[in-house]
């Protein structure tokens, strides 16, 4: 990994991230400013008007109320240390994730309703839903997709990149982490 920072603010300007097993000169990833300014804008850039014909509406949305703690999920398991870390997610509803059950969305790791109140949640469920309350966009065929992205191994499914790689077991355990495939299909 090569980060470039700023030298008068630290500011960092541009990461690249390099596969280990890939020894391409070009990066796995790159992201980085090619034009940067550190003067203050001029406030008219921050205004905003609505576009003619547009409905413009305005919604409070209140901050939770002391002692409403989001519920509690019980952090996945993590194995190994550093870059050969992999996090490990028990009882996964695939199926229903991919057919977008709402059950299934809700009990996902890490899937919290949108901190704040009801009406924040309300307004997160409209932005998220078709008009026949589905949520999702209507026209994303999520298993075809989760076909296409995947590959069938013994232990299930799994997803790899040059950066990462993810196996999607049969039995509902989604391993995660930057190593070889291989070493997921030994940890499942």
């Amino acid at each position: 990994m090569r980060i470039a920072v700023d030298g008068e603010t630290f500011t960092p300007l541009q990461v690249q991230v390099w596969s280990t097993s890939d020894t391409a000169e070009t990066p796995a990833l790159e992201v980085g400013y090619t034009d940067v300014s550190f003067a203050t804008p001029d406030d008219a850039v921050l205004s905003f008007s609505a576009p003619a014909g547009a409905e413009v509406v305005e919604e409070t949305v209140s901050l939770p109320a002391e002692g409403d703690a989001p519920t509690e999920h019980t952090p996945p398991e993590t194995v190994g240390e550093g870059w050969e870390s992999v996090v490990i997610i028990d009882d996964m509803d695939i199926e229903g994730l991919l057919a977008g059950d709402p059950e299934a969305l809700a009990d996902a790791a890490g899937s919290h309703p949108m901190p704040g109140s009801d009406s924040g949640q309300e307004l997160m469920e409209e932005f998220m839903s078709d008009s026949e309350g589905n949520h999702g966009p209507p026209s994303l065929d999520a298993a075809a997709l989760y076909e296409q992205l995947t590959t069938e191994v013994p232990e299930g499914r799994v997803l790899s990149t040059s950066l990462l790689s993810a196996l999607i077991t049969d039995d509902g355990r989604v391993l995660i982490g930057s190593v070889p495939v291989e070493t997921l299909q030994e940890m499942a």
